[in-house]
């Protein structure tokens, strides 16, 4: 398995922060995964956003 701190670190950051697999992000991220509406919000409140600034 490929060292995830290796690839961008800024999703491994986030990841910790939403309590999150980092290859949950990743996957969310190359939209292979359709994710929950509740990890849309984890991330928002990560990134200290409104969850519609993400829309």
């Amino acid at each position: 398995m490929p060292d995830p701190e290796r690839y961008l670190p800024g999703n491994l950051t986030l990841a910790n922060e939403c309590d999150l697999d980092y290859s949950q992000i990743n996957r969310m991220e190359l939209g292979k995964v359709d994710f929950r509406i509740s990890n849309f919000f984890r991330i928002a409140k990560a990134l200290n956003v409104d969850p519609k600034e993400l829309l």
